[in-house]
């Protein structure tokens, strides 16, 4: 835990000493990519608007693409509602600046948030908000600068709309010539501008973003909250969503235009949208959000605000995160379950268990970690969760875990992108249970390892499944390993290059493509056989299967992945084609093909090189003695379970002289992956017979995965690697690595 600080007496004048005499850290901006926008001026909101048409026809993500891990940092909002809404002083934020600083910011936090308050409800000479100086004396620029230079991003919030006093009152819009004013661009017949717009009162008004200036006016508020220098924006009251909808409440528009306002601003600006945002629209905010907030506040609005929050609103996060997991992550945005309100038990309100729960589940869903507590208060158990590296680590890494057992006993899984799967196993119930999971849900078999992540502990191996009686709302998080699977490259015949997802995207719909073969996981695939004699094949890094949107389609649908969902539109017939293979889809009888450039789809047989495959596996582990690894000599042995960090964690291993291993194998390239140690000698290295290499594996301390010959560039065919002992020292084979 960090060290306790004494709280200062005079927070302004402690803070600006604190300020000219730290570290400070210069903040980089990368505006090259914002250029464009300034300079167009005027004809930003044209050029707004056709980004956004070729961003939905193409599926490009010109919002979330600039933000690829969820944030991390530190919220107002809980804070003022226990003391007001006006407890976000400039004091208070350069007080909490300093104190994130100093605690949590070494693992990560680094956005500073400040939420509902900061302005003054009334707008300047152009309509635009104005900040409320009684809170910010010094104005919020010198508070974002202050933020700004302790290493921090700074973040605001705003509502959309136009209200009737801005209506009223009619100002021209900010740079338009001749002058465009603010009644001009409402929509008619009136319709709400946002939640907490009337459908029977005319208090807050919707903007028509057909009509000249209203891109310009939503620019103009961007601009001038740049010169504030905001990194961060929570666009609050969205529809539908915020407990309303269609066809009275729609700000879908709004947050197209806000994305377009963002882009032209000068500064990269995470945006999310607030609050329960409707999931049947998530296709469209995700276009134009980096986050979504899927869910009610985490706040229980208790007399005096505390407890802050409780159990009905933590468990409510798991109902609504099933609707939006499969479509979040890396090339996807990000949930946002609100803030992490974990940190100081005794005013959150919740258990311990409940709290391990909490974090564990913000962690497996990749959302943005912030939480709204006091910095100055956690207590040991709430800055431990809030600062373990194991659940940071797996939030920043994007892989969004799915629901696979629902109810009060649930099981949510997603795959590491290493052949590991990481598993939350979770009671909901009021009394303590028993939660299972099965090997089999995750494609494996037999027996495999069982890692304790948050209790940094090997529970050692289990066969077909692993099951722990939890405590009433009490959770476990583990890591299960990928023991016995064979990871294929599929490489097409026409060009030689690996069936590939696209930019590492591990979202449903993401598309598939070839692509010259680099090791990756986004290129290794499981081929996971069905009853019917198919197989499903399942991407080694987001867990998601090769499928035909939609189901059928017709000639040159274009493949995506999707989750597991049981449809034939996921189950691939794999025919022999000489010594390559097809793959004919169970629900369409088309063939998986390579069109066009490097484009993967469907399409009817035509006997073309580009509709077959050659299918090897990407990894010969020392016990794939059925898939072309065999041995020779007197005095092999067999080492599982050593737990020092091998490939499916066992080896092979003699110390006798002219014992070998032979590797067939199909492709143009071979590694050989064995272990270096001070008992370790030479070896000689034959491909296809020839003595190519004598390498020595001596080294004074154990180093295991260690690649210590490889070649490249064979004639893609059968080749052979033999491994030979020519002393009477160790020699190991741990796995052998396949170039297709």
């Amino acid at each position: 835990m960090y060290p306790k600080v004494k709280r200062p007496s005079s927070l302004v004048t402690t803070l600006k000493f604190i300020c000219k005499h730290s570290n400070t850290v210069k903040e980089y901006l990368n505006l090259k990519d914002y250029t464009l926008g300034k300079r167009l001026g005027a004809h930003a909101r044209v050029i707004g608007f056709l980004t956004m048409a070729v961003a939905a026809t193409i599926g490009m993500r010109p919002a979330a693409a600039q933000f690829n891990a969820p944030i991390m940092g530190w919220s107002t909002y809980s804070q003022q509602t226990i003391y007001g809404e006006n407890w976000i002083t400039e004091g208070e934020i350069e007080v909490q600046s300093a104190m994130i600083h100093q605690s949590l910011q070494q693992y990560g936090f680094n956005y500073v948030n400040v939420d509902a308050g900061s302005m003054t409800g009334t707008y300047d000479s152009y309509g635009r908000p104005m900040q409320n100086t009684s809170l910010y004396p010094d104005g919020l620029a010198a508070v974002a600068a202050y933020v700004h230079n302790n290493g921090q991003k700074f973040g605001l919030y705003y509502v959309p709309g136009i209200p009737s006093a801005l209506y009223d009152q009619n100002p021209p819009i900010y740079g338009t010539n001749p002058p465009i004013y603010i009644q001009s661009i409402v929509k008619t017949p009136y319709m709400p501008g946002c939640a907490w717009g009337s459908t029977t009162s005319d208090n807050n008004y919707e903007i028509d973003y057909t009509k000249p200036g209203a891109q310009a006016y939503i620019n103009s508020i961007a601009n001038l909250f740049a010169t504030w220098g905001f990194d961060y924006l929570k666009l609050d009251g969205v529809c539908p969503g915020s407990d309303l909808g269609l066809p009275s409440y729609d700000q879908r528009n709004d947050v197209a235009a806000w994305q377009t306002a963002l882009q032209q601003c000068g500064r990269p600006v995470f945006l999310t949208i607030s609050w329960d945002i409707n999931p049947t629209y998530s296709s469209f905010f995700k276009q134009y959000t980096n986050a979504c907030r899927i869910d009610n506040d985490i706040e229980a609005y208790n007399t005096g605000g505390v407890p802050l929050t409780g159990w009905t609103q933590i468990s409510g996060r798991f109902s609504d995160a099933v609707n939006w997991c499969n479509s979040s992550g890396i090339g996807g945005g990000w949930e946002d379950l609100d803030s992490l309100d974990c940190g100081e038990g005794s005013v959150d309100g919740t258990t311990n268990d409940e709290r391990q729960t909490m974090a564990t589940f913000w962690s497996l869903e990749c959302a943005n970690w912030y939480t709204g507590d006091d910095p100055y208060h956690l207590d040991t158990f709430g800055t431990w969760l809030l600062t373990n590296p194991a659940l940071i680590h797996y939030d920043q890494a994007g892989h969004v875990a799915n629901q696979i057992q629902s109810g009060n006993s649930q099981i949510w899984v997603t795959p590491n992108g290493d052949g590991t799967y990481l598993v939350g196993l979770f009671n909901l119930s009021g009394s303590s249970a028993t939660v299972t999971i099965n090997w089999s849900s995750l494609n494996l078999t037999g027996s495999q390892d069982v890692f304790d992540v948050l209790g940094n502990a090997d529970l050692g191996q289990f066969s077909n499944s692993y099951g722990v009686t939890l405590n009433t709302h009490a959770s476990k998080l583990i890591k299960v390993g990928g023991a016995g699977v064979t990871w294929y490259k599929i490489s097409n015949v026409s060009n030689n290059q690996s069936l590939t997802l696209n930019n590492g995207w591990d979202v449903d719909g993401g598309g598939l493509s070839s692509a010259a073969d680099t090791g990756s996981p986004t290129q290794r695939w499981q081929l996971v056989s069905q009853s019917n004699g198919s197989y499903n094949l399942v991407n080694e890094f987001s867990g998601k299967m090769v499928n035909i949107p939609g189901g059928a389609g017709s000639n040159g649908t274009q493949l995506i992945q999707y989750h597991k969902d049981g449809g034939s539109n996921s189950q691939w017939k794999k025919v022999a084609s000489g010594s390559n293979y097809t793959f004919v889809s169970v629900d369409s009888g088309l063939l998986m093909e390579l069109a066009g450039g490097t484009i993967v789809d469907e399409w009817g047989s035509n006997g073309g090189t580009n509709q077959q495959w050659v299918v090897t596996p990407c990894v010969l582990n020392d016990n794939d003695t059925t898939l072309g690894v065999s041995y020779s000599g007197t005095s092999w042995s067999y080492s599982s379970n050593r737990n020092l960090g091998d490939y499916d964690n066992d080896v092979h291993w003699t110390n006798h002289s002219g014992d070998s291993c032979t590797a067939t194998f199909t492709g143009t390239g071979v590694t050989y992956v064995t272990e270096k140690c001070n008992d370790e000698g030479n070896v000689n290295i034959y491909i296809d017979g020839v003595l190519q290499s004598t390498v020595n594996c001596y080294n004074s301390t154990r180093l295991v995965q260690q690649p210590v010959y490889s070649i490249g560039g064979l004639t893609r065919g059968t080749h052979t690697i033999q491994v030979v002992n020519n002393a009477s020292t160790d020699m190991l084979i741990d796995e052998f690595l396949i170039a297709p």
